[in-house]
């Protein structure tokens, strides 16, 4: 976790200076990899709503709920059900990476907390991360796109998030 507080800044969720996913024309990239990043940014939000809580970051039935309803509209759109699935499984496990990173060195002292209250999980964040969900599925690609994985790690380490976050958000797209 030292490297947590040294190396990973916490975006909207802290005092420290807010790390964007960096912005170029469209027509120079995928808009995957910035997603990406979007929903991992979000996932500090959850973290902090959740440290003042106590909910935990793990909720099987919920997330299972929510991944059956995202691989149904994924089919309605073409999509493999199970390449979405993966995809999506994916994400949901990186965001619980990072939630349990925050909440670990916040509890020990080695990273700073965030300097606003927690915003409210049902009606300001979960509806963000909805909106995001058909732009990612709009986004995946129909196959595996190696260069599609290495500018979506390259992202998500410009927004500071950890090898593991990034080895979990990526490793579909490979």
């Amino acid at each position: 976790m030292a490297g947590l507080a040294a190396g990973m800044p916490l975006g909207g969720c802290s005092s420290a200076p807010r790390h964007e996913t960096p912005r170029r024309a469209e027509s120079d990239h995928h808009a995957l990899p910035d997603l990406l990043a979007q929903r991992l940014l979000l996932a500090r939000e959850v973290a902090w709503s959740k440290f003042h809580s106590g909910a935990p970051v793990h909720d099987p039935e919920r997330e299972a709920a929510i991944l059956a309803g995202i691989v149904e509209q994924a089919a309605a759109s073409g999509h493999d059900r199970a390449r979405a699935e993966r995809f999506f499984a994916a994400q949901m496990a990186a965001s619980r990476a990072v939630q349990t990173e925050l909440l670990a060195a916040w509890a020990a002292g080695d990273a700073p907390r965030p300097a606003h209250p927690p915003r409210d999980l049902r009606t300001e964040i979960r509806p963000r991360l909805d909106q995001l969900t058909p732009r990612l599925l709009q986004a995946l690609p129909r196959q595996a796109e190696a260069t599609l994985a290495e500018a979506g790690a390259a992202a998500l380490r410009t927004a500071g998030f950890s090898a593991p976050v990034i080895a979990l958000a990526v490793e579909p797209l490979r």
